[in-house]
């Protein structure tokens, strides 16, 4: 892959999270997912699809940065 056809697609991918991003903010998604009370409002209000929520919630949130953390705060054995 030519050098210029790489910075376009990263120019692109980074031009998609900024519209998500946008659409996140405008819509009050992005505030909502992260006020704690509001996000347990919201799941408690889904019913059966509950469990599913939290399942892609933890998904989602679970990046590397955190599994460290989680890491270092484990008890040692």
């Amino acid at each position: 892959m030519k050098v210029g056809n790489r910075l376009l697609a990263g120019a692109l991918v980074v031009d998609l999270l900024a519209c998500v991003y946008w659409v996140f903010h405008e819509s009050g998604t992005l505030t909502t997912i992260l006020d704690p009370n509001a996000l347990h409002a919201l799941v408690i209000q889904l019913g059966a699809w509950r469990p599913a929520a939290i399942i892609g919630l933890m998904v989602s949130v679970w990046t590397p940065s955190s599994r460290q953390r989680a890491k270092s705060m484990a008890p040692a054995h």
